[in-house]
């Protein structure tokens, strides 16, 4: 099979021209034309990544965030560019495409907590039919403090850093798995109760403190290796639909190797 064959069903699922502007989604290195026997599926490509493919034979490397991002002024031999080229690797990146297709990071952390009646929480500008996000209802409403110790339990996690209390009852949960500053104002507008994100800087977390955000409970789970989990997750069903749509003419190889941890001490 050809990559050309495997990126036209990444694409299907996650239009290329569903990215953001700022990235650099698609076929980063490699010809179209040859041929895959053995795929690797990453968060990122790193060295030890590289090397892993490598030592498992793998042909093309899908990785979520994109190996090249950035203007390249050099490749030179220690750069990954160029090890990647040396071991015949393609490398191919699903970001932000990925990100608005159906099944999520937020999709799959919204239905691990339970929600019903899951939508996007906002629409991509490009074609309305993917989005960023997503919003539901649980079940039964939760004290916040309940609904804390329901996040902590389903992502396996010790702490997380949450906003000011408000001593109301959690109903409507929106979230976004990744960084989720710019969907703050869509989930006040759709009227959730709270607000689940991987990452906020300072300023926009201290900004759920004022009166614009007087009526959301706002929830950062500082979990890194979890947006990791969710995300392999996520490339894992999706490389079992390339499968089924190919008749299993490749092999996928797992990652078995998961760097950038954010380590914690209590």
């Amino acid at each position: 099979m050809k990559i050309s064959e495997i990126t036209r069903c990444i694409e299907n699922i996650a239009p290329l021209n569903i990215q953001e502007s700022y990235d650099n989604c698609g076929l980063l290195i490699g010809n179209p034309n040859d041929e895959v026997h053995k795929i690797l599926i990453c968060l990122d490509v790193t060295e030890a990544v590289l090397d892993e493919a490598a030592s498992e034979q793998c042909d093309l490397i899908i990785s979520h965030h994109p190996m090249i991002f950035l203007g390249v002024k050099k490749i030179n031999s220690n750069g990954l560019i160029y090890k990647a080229i040396q071991n015949n690797l393609a490398i191919y990146a699903a970001h932000t495409n990925l990100d608005s297709a159906h099944f999520g990071v937020s999709t799959i952390l919204a239905e691990k907590l339970g929600l019903q009646n899951i939508q996007m929480l906002r629409k991509n500008p490009v074609d309305e039919r993917f989005g960023f996000g997503a919003i539901g209802e649980l079940t039964t409403p939760l004290s916040e403090v309940d609904f804390l110790d329901l996040v902590k339990k389903v992502c396996n996690i010790p702490v997380l850093k949450h906003s000011v209390l408000r001593k109301k009852m959690i109903k409507t949960v929106a979230l976004c798995g990744g960084a989720g500053s710019e969907l703050i104002s869509d989930a006040v507008a759709l009227n959730a109760d709270a607000y689940i994100t991987a990452d906020l800087k300072y300023h926009e977390f201290s900004a759920a403190n004022t009166v614009k955000f007087m009526e959301i409970t706002l929830i950062i789970i500082f979990m890194i290796l979890l947006i990791v989990i969710l995300r392999i997750t996520r490339m894992q069903k999706f490389s079992y639909l390339c499968s089924a749509e190919n008749s299993n003419e490749y092999e996928f190889c797992i990652l078995s190797i998961i760097k950038n941890k954010w380590l914690w001490q209590k």
